[in-house]
Protein backbone atom coordinates (compact mmCIF):
# COMPACT_ATOMS: atom_id res chain seq x y z
CA UNK A 1 0.00 0.00 0.00
CA UNK A 2 1.29 3.27 -1.13
CA UNK A 3 1.37 5.87 1.77
CA UNK A 4 0.60 9.39 1.95
CA UNK A 5 4.24 9.94 2.49
CA UNK A 6 5.67 7.94 -0.08
CA UNK A 7 3.62 9.99 -1.77
CA UNK A 8 5.10 13.52 -1.39
CA UNK A 9 8.75 11.92 -1.14
CA UNK A 10 8.26 10.46 -4.59
CA UNK A 11 7.05 14.22 -6.12
CA UNK A 12 10.20 16.17 -4.06
CA UNK A 13 12.53 13.34 -5.90
CA UNK A 14 10.67 14.08 -9.30
CA UNK A 15 10.78 17.79 -8.71
CA UNK A 16 14.32 18.48 -7.22
CA UNK A 17 16.23 15.89 -8.29
CA UNK A 18 19.53 17.17 -10.28
CA UNK A 19 21.63 15.44 -11.86
CA UNK A 20 25.37 15.65 -10.92
CA UNK A 21 26.61 16.27 -14.80
CA UNK A 22 24.31 19.34 -14.86
CA UNK A 23 26.27 20.53 -11.40
CA UNK A 24 29.27 20.21 -12.82
CA UNK A 25 29.03 22.08 -16.30
CA UNK A 26 27.43 24.61 -13.80
CA UNK A 27 30.64 24.51 -11.95
CA UNK A 28 32.79 25.15 -14.94
CA UNK A 29 30.75 28.04 -15.93
CA UNK A 30 30.73 29.77 -12.90
CA UNK A 31 34.70 29.36 -12.99
CA UNK A 32 34.62 30.60 -16.27
CA UNK A 33 32.42 33.84 -15.86
CA UNK A 34 34.61 34.86 -12.46
CA UNK A 35 37.46 34.29 -14.64
CA UNK A 36 36.13 36.42 -17.43
CA UNK A 37 35.21 38.84 -15.31
CA UNK A 38 38.20 39.32 -13.20
CA UNK A 39 40.18 39.74 -17.05
CA UNK A 40 37.77 42.55 -18.06
CA UNK A 41 38.73 44.05 -14.42
CA UNK A 42 42.12 43.90 -14.13
CA UNK A 43 42.77 46.63 -16.37
CA UNK A 44 40.77 48.80 -14.80
CA UNK A 45 41.56 47.71 -11.01
CA UNK A 46 43.27 51.11 -10.10
CA UNK A 47 40.25 52.94 -11.47
CA UNK A 48 37.38 50.98 -9.77
CA UNK A 49 38.42 49.01 -6.86
CA UNK A 50 41.66 51.37 -4.84
CA UNK A 51 41.73 55.01 -3.26
CA UNK A 52 43.45 56.24 -6.47
CA UNK A 53 40.47 56.15 -8.15
CA UNK A 54 36.43 57.11 -8.28
CA UNK A 55 35.42 55.22 -4.85
CA UNK A 56 37.94 55.73 -2.23
CA UNK A 57 36.83 53.61 0.41
CA UNK A 58 35.38 57.05 2.52
CA UNK A 59 33.27 57.33 -0.11
CA UNK A 60 32.35 53.78 -0.80
CA UNK A 61 31.74 53.69 3.22
CA UNK A 62 29.09 56.31 2.27
CA UNK A 63 27.31 54.39 -0.77
CA UNK A 64 27.14 51.53 0.83
CA UNK A 65 25.06 53.06 3.89
CA UNK A 66 23.25 55.47 1.37
CA UNK A 67 21.82 52.31 -0.60
CA UNK A 68 21.18 50.11 2.90
CA UNK A 69 23.89 47.84 2.23
CA UNK A 70 25.73 49.70 5.41
CA UNK A 71 26.45 46.21 7.00
CA UNK A 72 28.51 45.05 3.80
CA UNK A 73 32.24 44.11 3.78
CA UNK A 74 34.76 43.76 1.75
CA UNK A 75 38.28 42.23 1.68
CA UNK A 76 39.55 44.23 -0.80
CA UNK A 77 38.67 47.01 1.63
CA UNK A 78 41.22 46.42 3.56
CA UNK A 79 43.75 48.48 1.64
CA UNK A 80 43.55 51.12 -1.06
CA UNK A 81 46.44 50.84 -2.69
CA UNK A 82 46.47 48.81 -6.36
CA UNK A 83 49.29 46.44 -5.86
CA UNK A 84 46.93 45.27 -2.99
CA UNK A 85 43.97 44.61 -5.35
CA UNK A 86 45.76 43.70 -8.07
CA UNK A 87 47.59 40.32 -5.46
CA UNK A 88 43.73 39.97 -4.40
CA UNK A 89 42.50 39.78 -7.94
CA UNK A 90 45.37 37.61 -8.57
CA UNK A 91 44.09 35.03 -5.37
CA UNK A 92 40.67 35.63 -7.07
CA UNK A 93 41.39 33.94 -10.31
CA UNK A 94 43.33 31.15 -8.77
CA UNK A 95 40.27 30.09 -6.44
CA UNK A 96 38.44 30.49 -9.81
CA UNK A 97 40.70 28.23 -11.41
CA UNK A 98 40.44 25.55 -9.01
CA UNK A 99 36.44 25.52 -9.11
CA UNK A 100 36.37 25.31 -12.63
CA UNK A 101 38.73 22.28 -12.33
CA UNK A 102 37.08 20.67 -9.82
CA UNK A 103 40.17 20.70 -7.37
CA UNK A 104 39.77 21.23 -3.52
CA UNK A 105 36.26 22.02 -4.82
CA UNK A 106 34.39 23.01 -1.83
CA UNK A 107 37.00 25.24 -0.63
CA UNK A 108 37.56 27.33 -4.01
CA UNK A 109 33.94 27.51 -3.81
CA UNK A 110 33.88 29.23 -0.54
CA UNK A 111 36.73 31.32 -1.30
CA UNK A 112 35.16 32.56 -4.24
CA UNK A 113 32.32 33.40 -3.05
CA UNK A 114 33.79 35.45 0.01
CA UNK A 115 36.38 37.17 -2.66
CA UNK A 116 33.29 37.65 -5.50
CA UNK A 117 30.89 39.24 -3.03
CA UNK A 118 34.34 41.22 -1.65
CA UNK A 119 34.95 42.54 -4.74
CA UNK A 120 31.43 43.39 -6.02
CA UNK A 121 30.88 45.64 -2.57
CA UNK A 122 34.23 47.17 -3.15
CA UNK A 123 32.11 49.01 -5.82
CA UNK A 124 28.41 48.04 -5.44
CA UNK A 125 27.68 51.10 -8.42
CA UNK A 126 29.23 48.88 -11.15
CA UNK A 127 27.37 45.57 -10.49
CA UNK A 128 24.29 44.14 -11.95
CA UNK A 129 21.31 41.24 -11.35
CA UNK A 130 24.10 38.73 -12.71
CA UNK A 131 26.62 39.66 -10.08
CA UNK A 132 23.46 39.23 -7.27
CA UNK A 133 22.76 35.67 -8.91
CA UNK A 134 26.48 34.85 -9.65
CA UNK A 135 27.43 35.22 -5.43
CA UNK A 136 23.58 33.00 -5.07
CA UNK A 137 25.19 30.07 -7.30
CA UNK A 138 28.33 30.20 -5.33
CA UNK A 139 26.16 30.18 -2.05
CA UNK A 140 23.96 27.02 -3.29
CA UNK A 141 26.45 24.95 -4.60
CA UNK A 142 28.90 25.01 -1.36
CA UNK A 143 25.71 22.84 0.20
CA UNK A 144 26.07 20.73 -3.40
CA UNK A 145 28.25 18.27 -5.10
CA UNK A 146 29.26 20.39 -7.71
CA UNK A 147 32.85 18.40 -7.73
CA UNK A 148 31.17 15.17 -8.55
CA UNK A 149 31.95 14.46 -11.57
CA UNK A 150 34.27 16.32 -14.24
CA UNK A 151 36.64 16.98 -11.58
CA UNK A 152 40.27 16.73 -10.34
CA UNK A 153 38.80 15.82 -6.86
CA UNK A 154 37.56 12.76 -8.88
CA UNK A 155 40.53 11.38 -9.23
CA UNK A 156 41.99 11.24 -5.43
CA UNK A 157 39.21 8.72 -4.95
CA UNK A 158 38.82 5.02 -5.36
CA UNK A 159 35.40 3.72 -4.70
CA UNK A 160 31.95 5.39 -5.54
CA UNK A 161 30.74 7.75 -2.91
CA UNK A 162 27.69 8.28 -5.48
CA UNK A 163 25.67 5.31 -6.59
CA UNK A 164 23.70 7.31 -9.25
CA UNK A 165 24.29 10.39 -10.94
CA UNK A 166 21.26 12.00 -9.50
CA UNK A 167 20.74 13.58 -6.12
CA UNK A 168 18.26 15.21 -3.98
CA UNK A 169 18.19 17.60 -0.66
CA UNK A 170 17.71 20.73 0.34
CA UNK A 171 20.09 22.40 -1.57
CA UNK A 172 18.80 21.26 -4.22
CA UNK A 173 15.37 22.38 -3.49
CA UNK A 174 16.97 25.72 -2.80
CA UNK A 175 18.67 26.03 -6.46
CA UNK A 176 15.46 25.56 -8.20
CA UNK A 177 13.61 28.05 -5.59
CA UNK A 178 16.43 30.03 -6.17
CA UNK A 179 16.01 30.41 -9.88
CA UNK A 180 12.16 30.38 -9.59
CA UNK A 181 13.13 33.96 -7.71
CA UNK A 182 14.47 35.53 -10.04
CA UNK A 183 11.89 35.42 -12.69
CA UNK A 184 9.16 34.96 -10.77
CA UNK A 185 9.55 38.38 -8.16
CA UNK A 186 10.92 39.83 -11.41
CA UNK A 187 7.56 39.68 -13.21
CA UNK A 188 5.86 40.45 -9.80
CA UNK A 189 8.00 43.85 -10.24
CA UNK A 190 6.41 44.15 -13.66
CA UNK A 191 3.16 44.47 -12.58
CA UNK A 192 2.91 48.56 -13.71
CA UNK A 193 1.52 49.99 -17.14
CA UNK A 194 4.36 50.17 -19.14
CA UNK A 195 4.55 46.05 -19.21
CA UNK A 196 1.09 45.50 -18.74
CA UNK A 197 0.49 48.03 -22.40
CA UNK A 198 3.32 46.10 -23.77
CA UNK A 199 5.95 49.16 -24.06
CA UNK A 200 8.09 48.63 -21.64
CA UNK A 201 10.77 47.14 -24.37
CA UNK A 202 10.28 49.86 -26.45
CA UNK A 203 10.96 51.98 -23.96
CA UNK A 204 14.32 50.08 -22.74
CA UNK A 205 15.83 49.84 -26.26
CA UNK A 206 16.03 54.07 -26.34
CA UNK A 207 18.18 53.96 -23.16
CA UNK A 208 21.07 54.79 -25.23
CA UNK A 209 23.56 54.31 -22.49
CA UNK A 210 22.49 50.16 -22.94
CA UNK A 211 21.29 49.79 -26.69
CA UNK A 212 23.32 48.12 -29.06
CA UNK A 213 23.18 48.76 -32.58
CA UNK A 214 20.27 45.59 -33.35
CA UNK A 215 18.69 47.22 -30.26
CA UNK A 216 18.02 50.56 -32.25
CA UNK A 217 17.34 48.59 -34.92
CA UNK A 218 14.08 47.01 -33.24
CA UNK A 219 12.65 50.18 -32.66
CA UNK A 220 11.49 50.02 -36.48
CA UNK A 221 9.32 47.18 -35.24
CA UNK A 222 7.23 48.66 -32.62
CA UNK A 223 4.22 45.52 -32.94
CA UNK A 224 6.98 42.97 -32.55
CA UNK A 225 8.20 44.89 -29.22
CA UNK A 226 4.78 44.57 -27.63
CA UNK A 227 4.25 40.56 -28.33
CA UNK A 228 7.79 39.78 -26.98
CA UNK A 229 7.23 42.34 -23.76
CA UNK A 230 3.70 40.66 -23.31
CA UNK A 231 5.38 37.05 -23.95
CA UNK A 232 8.31 37.95 -21.48
CA UNK A 233 5.79 39.34 -18.54
CA UNK A 234 3.98 35.77 -18.84
CA UNK A 235 6.69 33.45 -18.78
CA UNK A 236 8.66 35.63 -15.73
CA UNK A 237 4.74 35.21 -13.81
CA UNK A 238 4.31 31.20 -14.90
CA UNK A 239 7.79 30.11 -14.23
CA UNK A 240 6.06 28.67 -11.10
CA UNK A 241 4.00 26.47 -13.27
CA UNK A 242 6.91 25.46 -15.29
CA UNK A 243 9.48 24.76 -12.54
CA UNK A 244 7.03 22.72 -10.08
CA UNK A 245 4.56 21.09 -12.15
CA UNK A 246 4.37 17.35 -11.26
CA UNK A 247 3.11 15.86 -14.41
CA UNK A 248 5.32 16.45 -17.71
CA UNK A 249 8.16 18.00 -15.31
CA UNK A 250 11.33 17.88 -17.96
CA UNK A 251 8.66 18.26 -20.83
CA UNK A 252 7.56 22.43 -19.16
CA UNK A 253 11.17 23.24 -17.56
CA UNK A 254 12.56 22.15 -21.31
CA UNK A 255 9.91 24.31 -22.63
CA UNK A 256 11.00 27.36 -20.26
CA UNK A 257 14.27 27.04 -20.50
CA UNK A 258 14.59 27.66 -23.98
CA UNK A 259 12.31 30.58 -23.90
CA UNK A 260 14.56 32.04 -21.19
CA UNK A 261 17.51 30.66 -23.16
CA UNK A 262 16.20 32.80 -26.06
CA UNK A 263 15.37 35.54 -23.98
CA UNK A 264 18.94 36.19 -22.61
CA UNK A 265 20.70 35.79 -25.96
CA UNK A 266 17.97 38.34 -27.33
CA UNK A 267 19.25 40.74 -24.21
CA UNK A 268 22.62 40.09 -24.69
CA UNK A 269 22.72 41.09 -28.25
CA UNK A 270 20.67 43.93 -28.01
CA UNK A 271 21.78 45.36 -24.66
CA UNK A 272 24.84 45.66 -22.61
CA UNK A 273 23.89 44.61 -19.24
CA UNK A 274 26.98 43.01 -17.93
CA UNK A 275 27.40 39.10 -17.10
CA UNK A 276 23.48 38.86 -16.14
CA UNK A 277 22.53 36.97 -19.27
CA UNK A 278 25.36 34.39 -19.10
CA UNK A 279 25.19 33.29 -15.63
CA UNK A 280 20.96 33.11 -16.04
CA UNK A 281 21.97 30.61 -19.16
CA UNK A 282 24.82 28.87 -16.61
CA UNK A 283 22.37 28.40 -13.79
CA UNK A 284 19.58 26.98 -16.45
CA UNK A 285 22.27 24.46 -17.40
CA UNK A 286 21.98 22.84 -13.38
CA UNK A 287 17.72 21.25 -14.75
CA UNK A 288 19.28 20.04 -17.57
CA UNK A 289 17.81 16.19 -16.72
CA UNK A 290 19.85 12.84 -16.41
CA UNK A 291 18.33 11.82 -19.94
CA UNK A 292 20.04 14.83 -21.82
CA UNK A 293 23.61 14.03 -21.10
CA UNK A 294 25.56 11.22 -23.26
CA UNK A 295 28.53 11.34 -21.13
CA UNK A 296 28.25 8.40 -18.92
CA UNK A 297 29.04 8.23 -15.16
CA UNK A 298 30.04 4.82 -14.65
CA UNK A 299 34.00 5.45 -14.90
CA UNK A 300 35.99 6.40 -11.58
CA UNK A 301 38.00 8.81 -13.48
CA UNK A 302 34.70 11.18 -13.49
CA UNK A 303 33.01 10.41 -10.01
CA UNK A 304 33.57 11.06 -6.89
CA UNK A 305 34.85 7.93 -5.24
CA UNK A 306 35.08 7.22 -1.44
CA UNK A 307 32.92 5.43 0.82
CA UNK A 308 32.43 8.49 3.44
CA UNK A 309 28.85 10.23 3.61
CA UNK A 310 28.75 13.02 1.21
CA UNK A 311 29.21 16.19 2.88
CA UNK A 312 25.80 17.56 1.46
CA UNK A 313 24.12 14.67 3.25
CA UNK A 314 25.15 15.85 6.42
CA UNK A 315 23.02 17.56 8.75
CA UNK A 316 24.90 20.50 9.31
CA UNK A 317 24.39 21.14 5.79
CA UNK A 318 20.84 20.33 5.14
CA UNK A 319 20.41 22.87 8.41
CA UNK A 320 22.18 25.21 6.85
CA UNK A 321 20.78 24.98 3.30
CA UNK A 322 17.04 24.94 5.06
CA UNK A 323 18.28 28.59 6.55
CA UNK A 324 19.21 29.81 3.10
CA UNK A 325 16.76 28.98 1.39
CA UNK A 326 13.98 30.78 3.93
CA UNK A 327 15.93 33.75 3.88
CA UNK A 328 15.67 33.59 -0.12
CA UNK A 329 11.92 33.68 0.18
CA UNK A 330 12.12 35.89 2.73
CA UNK A 331 14.14 38.40 1.66
CA UNK A 332 12.66 38.03 -2.22
CA UNK A 333 9.25 38.51 -1.09
CA UNK A 334 10.09 41.58 1.21
CA UNK A 335 11.87 43.33 -2.45
CA UNK A 336 8.68 43.49 -4.15
CA UNK A 337 6.82 44.96 -1.12
CA UNK A 338 6.92 48.87 0.22
CA UNK A 339 9.81 49.27 2.10
CA UNK A 340 9.77 49.23 5.64
CA UNK A 341 11.78 49.05 8.52
CA UNK A 342 11.27 45.20 8.79
CA UNK A 343 13.00 44.95 5.12
CA UNK A 344 15.84 47.12 6.19
CA UNK A 345 16.50 45.29 8.93
CA UNK A 346 16.44 41.79 6.60
CA UNK A 347 18.57 43.64 4.01
CA UNK A 348 21.24 44.80 7.07
CA UNK A 349 21.36 40.37 7.61
CA UNK A 350 21.29 39.83 4.09
CA UNK A 351 24.42 42.49 3.29
CA UNK A 352 26.24 40.91 6.43
CA UNK A 353 26.46 37.47 5.37
CA UNK A 354 26.20 38.36 1.49
CA UNK A 355 22.92 36.63 0.78
CA UNK A 356 21.36 40.07 -0.14
CA UNK A 357 19.76 40.00 -3.59
CA UNK A 358 16.71 41.93 -5.38
CA UNK A 359 15.59 40.55 -9.19
CA UNK A 360 13.73 43.33 -10.97
CA UNK A 361 15.07 42.96 -14.24
CA UNK A 362 13.86 46.80 -15.89
CA UNK A 363 10.67 46.30 -13.33
CA UNK A 364 10.26 50.17 -13.80
CA UNK A 365 11.39 51.19 -16.91
CA UNK A 366 12.57 55.24 -16.85
CA UNK A 367 10.95 57.57 -19.15
CA UNK A 368 13.87 59.62 -19.32
CA UNK A 369 17.16 59.07 -20.75
CA UNK A 370 20.36 60.13 -19.63
CA UNK A 371 24.09 61.27 -20.85
CA UNK A 372 27.39 63.04 -19.42
CA UNK A 373 29.05 65.56 -20.25
CA UNK A 374 32.85 65.99 -18.66
CA UNK A 375 33.98 69.29 -20.26
CA UNK A 376 36.70 71.72 -19.39
CA UNK A 377 38.97 74.30 -20.61
CA UNK A 378 42.88 74.18 -20.35
CA UNK A 379 44.95 76.94 -19.41
CA UNK A 380 45.77 77.48 -23.04
CA UNK A 381 41.76 78.43 -23.28
CA UNK A 382 41.42 75.20 -25.01
CA UNK A 383 37.66 73.56 -24.50
CA UNK A 384 38.02 69.80 -24.16
CA UNK A 385 35.95 66.38 -23.15
CA UNK A 386 38.00 65.03 -20.30
CA UNK A 387 36.14 61.96 -20.52
CA UNK A 388 37.07 61.26 -24.04
CA UNK A 389 40.53 63.02 -23.67
CA UNK A 390 40.40 65.19 -26.53
CA UNK A 391 39.58 68.70 -28.26
CA UNK A 392 35.69 69.16 -28.69
CA UNK A 393 36.71 70.86 -31.82
CA UNK A 394 38.04 67.09 -33.36
CA UNK A 395 36.02 64.97 -31.18
CA UNK A 396 34.05 62.34 -33.19
CA UNK A 397 30.76 61.89 -33.29
CA UNK A 398 29.82 58.81 -30.92
CA UNK A 399 26.58 57.21 -29.96
CA UNK A 400 26.12 57.27 -26.01
CA UNK A 401 26.93 53.27 -25.67
CA UNK A 402 30.40 53.66 -27.14
CA UNK A 403 31.34 56.96 -25.52
CA UNK A 404 30.93 55.47 -22.19
CA UNK A 405 33.64 53.13 -23.29
CA UNK A 406 32.85 49.91 -20.84
CA UNK A 407 30.03 48.27 -19.27
CA UNK A 408 31.71 49.40 -15.72
CA UNK A 409 31.45 52.94 -16.67
CA UNK A 410 27.99 52.96 -18.37
CA UNK A 411 27.10 50.94 -15.20
CA UNK A 412 28.22 53.43 -12.85
CA UNK A 413 27.02 56.50 -14.17
CA UNK A 414 23.49 54.84 -14.80
CA UNK A 415 23.43 54.11 -11.16
CA UNK A 416 24.71 56.94 -9.65
CA UNK A 417 21.90 58.71 -12.30
CA UNK A 418 19.26 56.90 -9.87
CA UNK A 419 20.28 57.59 -7.08
CA UNK A 420 20.47 61.63 -7.49
CA UNK A 421 17.04 61.31 -8.75
CA UNK A 422 15.82 58.91 -5.47
CA UNK A 423 17.81 61.49 -3.53
CA UNK A 424 17.33 65.08 -3.74
CA UNK A 425 17.30 65.38 -0.14
CA UNK A 426 20.38 65.53 1.61
CA UNK A 427 20.03 62.68 3.67
CA UNK A 428 22.81 61.16 1.58
CA UNK A 429 25.97 62.73 2.45
CA UNK A 430 28.55 61.07 0.29
CA UNK A 431 26.12 61.85 -2.99
CA UNK A 432 27.48 64.79 -3.21
CA UNK A 433 31.28 63.74 -2.71
CA UNK A 434 31.03 61.10 -5.34
CA UNK A 435 29.70 62.84 -8.00
CA UNK A 436 32.75 65.51 -7.32
CA UNK A 437 35.37 62.51 -7.35
CA UNK A 438 34.31 61.28 -11.05
CA UNK A 439 35.04 64.71 -11.97
CA UNK A 440 38.16 64.95 -10.22
CA UNK A 441 39.63 61.97 -11.31
CA UNK A 442 38.92 62.69 -14.55
CA UNK A 443 40.87 66.20 -14.35
CA UNK A 444 43.52 64.20 -12.56
CA UNK A 445 43.93 62.10 -15.30
CA UNK A 446 43.98 64.92 -18.32
CA UNK A 447 46.42 66.79 -16.10
CA UNK A 448 48.90 64.14 -15.85
CA UNK A 449 48.14 63.10 -19.46
CA UNK A 450 48.90 66.60 -20.53
CA UNK A 451 51.47 68.52 -17.87
CA UNK A 452 51.95 71.89 -20.16
CA UNK A 453 48.30 72.46 -21.05
CA UNK A 454 46.30 71.71 -17.57
CA UNK A 455 42.71 71.69 -16.74
CA UNK A 456 41.88 75.16 -15.08
CA UNK A 457 37.82 74.88 -15.22
CA UNK A 458 35.66 71.81 -15.60
CA UNK A 459 31.85 70.68 -15.20
CA UNK A 460 30.17 67.43 -14.81
CA UNK A 461 26.93 67.97 -16.73
CA UNK A 462 24.15 65.37 -16.63
CA UNK A 463 21.51 65.57 -19.66
CA UNK A 464 17.66 64.13 -18.99
CA UNK A 465 15.92 63.76 -22.43
CA UNK A 466 12.46 62.14 -22.14
CA UNK A 467 11.52 59.39 -24.40
CA UNK A 468 8.45 57.92 -26.01
CA UNK A 469 6.71 54.06 -26.92
CA UNK A 470 8.52 52.64 -29.79
CA UNK A 471 6.53 53.73 -33.00
CA UNK A 472 5.78 57.73 -31.58
CA UNK A 473 6.41 60.53 -34.49
CA UNK A 474 8.64 62.63 -32.45
CA UNK A 475 7.76 65.58 -35.21
CA UNK A 476 4.50 65.76 -33.09
CA UNK A 477 5.79 65.12 -29.52
CA UNK A 478 7.88 67.85 -27.15
CA UNK A 479 10.82 65.54 -26.46
CA UNK A 480 11.68 67.67 -22.76
CA UNK A 481 14.96 67.78 -21.82
CA UNK A 482 16.28 69.08 -18.18
CA UNK A 483 20.13 69.01 -16.85
CA UNK A 484 21.91 68.80 -13.86
CA UNK A 485 25.04 70.06 -12.84
CA UNK A 486 26.85 67.35 -10.86
CA UNK A 487 30.30 68.36 -10.00
CA UNK A 488 32.60 71.52 -11.04
CA UNK A 489 36.41 71.79 -10.96
CA UNK A 490 38.00 73.78 -9.04
CA UNK A 491 35.32 72.98 -6.75
CA UNK A 492 33.21 75.32 -4.91
CA UNK A 493 33.90 75.75 -1.31
CA UNK A 494 32.05 74.09 1.27
CA UNK A 495 29.31 76.25 3.49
Amino acid sequence: MITQDHRLFSLAYKLFTIDIRSLAFMRIGIGFIILWQLFNYHPLADVFFTGQGVLPRGIQRGVLDGIGLGSAWSIYSLNDSAAFVVRLMALHAVAALFLTLGCFTRTATIICLLLTYSLQMRNPLITTGGDVLLRALLAWSIFLPVGAFASIDCLWRQQSRWKSSQVTSVATVGLIVQLACVYFFAGIAKLNMDWISGEALGLALQLKMYVKPLGEWLLNWPLALKVVTWGTLAAELGVLFFLFTPNGTNFFRGIICGIFCWMHLGIALTMSIGIFSITCLVAWVALVPKGTWLVRTNRSIFVRTDKKRPFEYSAFAQIAAGILLLFVVVINIFSVLPRSKVYDEVLAIGAATMLTQEFKMFGEIPHEDVRFDYFGTTKSGLRVDLFQRESLKAAKERSVYVSMISQPWRRLHWNVAAITDANDDPSFPALETLRQRLLDYQVARWNKTYRDDPIETATLVCRHTKIFPAGTDLTEVNPESRQQTWASFPAPPKP
